[in-house]
């Protein structure tokens, strides 16, 4: 498996530490893998400020900048 261009499939402790910050699971059924009773505001603002530790404010920005990137569908 390849992420970035490099391969990630035998990644080290460490490495993984710092590939959590960049990926996540994703699971396919929206029912379990999202929270209701968060936005989607709240929920693309969480690994923000808990993986990159940005202020409130930075954070609504970048979520905002987010919010208005073109959907691509595969």
């Amino acid at each position: 498996m390849l992420f970035d261009g490099a391969g990630i499939t035998h990644a080290g402790k460490k490495e993984r530490r710092r590939l959590n910050r960049d990926l996540q699971v994703i699971f396919q059924d929206p029912y379990i893998s999202l929270n209701p009773t968060k936005t989607v505001g709240s929920t693309l603002a969480e690994p923000l400020s808990v993986h990159q530790r940005l202020s409130r404010s930075t954070t609504r920005t970048r979520v905002g900048a987010l919010a208005e990137l073109p959907v691509h569908r595969a």
